[in-house]
């Protein structure tokens, strides 16, 4: 799988996903050894976040309106960052 942030970059990913129990919420499981404040920087302020999936071709999955980066995990183990997006207030 693969996302497009409206930032034009392009990642491949483990998992995306809104929360059942607080659909405000979005998780992004990725590889990426860059330093967190690097990686802070690419998703805080989206205003979109499309999916593309080989398994799936053709079939695009827009994300809108999780602006705010609130959360992120490094798990050494695997490699993998946790990203947790909030959809933003709004004005």
């Amino acid at each position: 799988m693969k996302i497009t942030t409206s930032r034009e970059k392009t990642f491949d990913i483990q998992f995306i996903g809104a929360l059942l129990r607080n659909g405000n919420r979005l998780m992004i499981e990725l590889k990426d050894e860059r330093p967190v404040c690097e990686i802070a920087a690419d998703f805080d302020g989206l205003e979109t976040i499309t999916k593309t999936d080989a398994l799936k071709p053709g079939v695009k999955e827009v994300f809108e309106g999780f602006t705010q980066l609130v959360g992120i995990q490094r798990n050494k183990g695997n490699g993998t960052v946790l990203l947790t997006l909030e959809k933003g207030d709004a004005a």
